[in-house]
């Protein structure tokens, strides 16, 4: 729009990567964050609906990171709202906001090197679920998915970055963002 803020419209009933149906939305309402004296995140607003994908563009130190954290509530916003639906998110608790469905991956991946890969996108599915059964059963689904079924029982230290990267996304996968 005029003023540089650009809004994402929701897109109404969509599905998740669960496959389950939801009409919540995540809206950011002039958050802001701050590291040290200088402003990184302010009056950030965005709205976005069920299925839908955000991308940001911009150079390096622009605060594309930073956003990403504030929204996942790996730091917690110093200013403004965020809600899922009628649901006020806590700011600064990812474990809090990933039960809720929101997932990230990291810019290096962080892979438990000694586990399987199989057990590391277990991980993510032990959010949604205490058995380990189950677990290994999203598990091994999400993994198909992402084309690393083959590479269940393989060491997570033997991936290359390539590979890490994409389980890191199967773990976030996973835990049904």
């Amino acid at each position: 729009d005029r003023d540089g803020r650009r809004e994402l419209a929701p897109a109404g009933i969509d599905f998740t990567a669960s496959g389950r149906k939801s009409k919540q939305l995540i809206v950011a309402q002039q958050l802001g964050k701050a590291l040290g004296s200088r402003q990184i995140v302010k009056d950030l607003e965005l709205i976005l609906g069920p299925g839908q994908r955000l991308g940001l563009l911009g150079p390096n130190g622009s605060g594309k990171t930073t956003t990403l954290n504030v929204i996942s509530g790996y730091y917690a916003a110093k200013a403004g709202t965020m809600t899922l639906g009628d649901q006020v998110l806590a700011a600064g608790q990812p474990v809090k906001r990933a039960a809720c469905g929101i997932a990230r991956t990291f810019q290096t991946p962080r892979v438990i090197g000694e586990a399987s890969v199989l057990e590391n996108v277990m991980i993510g599915a032990f959010l949604r679920t205490a058995h380990r059964k189950e677990a290994e059963s999203k598990a091994r689904a999400v993994l198909e998915r992402v084309g690393m079924v083959r590479l269940a029982d393989a060491p997570a230290r033997s991936l290359g970055t390539p590979g890490r990267k994409r389980l890191e996304i199967a773990r976030a996968l996973a835990t049904e963002p």
